[in-house]
Parts: structure tokens; sequence; C-alpha cells
């Protein structure tokens, strides 16, 4: 077994181990205050983007519900894309439009439900289980304008852009150099 060693620290050392100490401490209790300020900020304006944008994602999710009963919707969700594979298994867009300064977010609904999708490299589409995840995921501006393209059928152009009409075979011819 050792033995105990004591020491004996000098009297100015302690004192200024102790007011390094403390100030170290409230160095980060002041940074802990202002992570909690931020926090609160940033739950607040969620909240705020939730109630703004409540009323819109209840009627986006009223009206993909309504189209995923719809026997014809049931179908275009079926056929689904043709721009990439990935997303004809997820159904198809009814908006992919854009509001002043706000990120660009597609919306879309498949036999799973309402997804939105951002832009760039491994987007893919976020399935909500809620009109309250909608209006947390996305700016109330968007859902806005989305709801002003269902209100003018301009959701219907959306579809039958993205579906590139459906009226193309999906399954592709054979090339002529094969015959």
């Amino acid at each position: 077994m050792t033995e105990r060693v004591e020491i004996v620290i000098p009297d100015e050392l302690r004192a200024f181990a102790e007011a390094q100490h403390q100030a170290f401490q409230a160095e980060h209790a002041e940074e802990a205050q202002r992570e909690a300020r931020e926090k609160a900020r940033q739950a607040a304006a969620l909240r705020k983007q939730i109630m703004q944008g409540l009323p819109f994602a209840e009627r986006i999710s009223a009206w993909a519900l309504a189209f995923r009963e719809d026997a014809a919707g049931r179908q275009l969700i079926e056929v689904g894309h043709d721009e990439l594979h990935y997303i004809r298994r997820h159904g198809v867009y009814f908006f992919d439009g854009k509001a002043e300064g706000c990120p660009w977010r597609g919306l879309g609904v498949g036999s799973q439900g309402l997804w939105w999708m951002a832009s760039g490299c491994g987007a893919s589409p976020q399935y909500v289980r809620s009109p309250e995840e909608l209006a947390s995921a996305i700016p109330s501006a968007i859902l806005q304008v989305a709801c002003e393209w269902i209100d003018s059928g301009e959701v219907w152009n959306c579809i039958k852009r993205r579906l590139g009409q459906v009226s193309q075979p999906r399954i592709a011819s054979r090339p002529s150099y094969l015959s």
C-alpha cells in the first residue's frame, strides 16, 4: 500500500484557484442561462408557427385524406411519379410551389399518408402523422400558398405536371437496336 502524502498549497495559490473556479462557474451558469433563453425563444417561435399554420395544415390534411379515399386518387397514388423511381412508391406531389422568403418545400400524398419534402441532395419524403406535425415542419406561409392551390385547383395542374398526364406507358419499349 502506498503512503499518503500531505501537501501544503500556498494560500495565495488557493485564493487564485478559488477565484478562477468561481469565475469558471459563473461563466458556465451564464452560458446555461443563455442556452435556456434560446431554447425558450425557439419553443415560443415553434408554438407561434404551429398556431399560425395549424388552420392551413388542417385543411391540407383533410384534402389529402379525401384524395386518398377517392378511387381516382388511389389510382393516381398507385401510378405515382415517373420522375424519380423512389418517389413513385410515395405517391404524388400536389404542391411544388414556393412562398416568398421561405425555403422550397413540396407536399405530396401517398398510400401511407401526407408527406413533405425539402429540396437538395438526399432529400426524401417526410411523412406527417397530424396537422400539428405538418404545421411544425413547414412554415405557415408555404401552407397558406398550398391552401390557395387547393382552393384554386392549381393542385390538379401540379399533379398533372408531375405525373406527365399519366398517359405515358410505364413499361419502356425495347430499344430499336435490340430488335
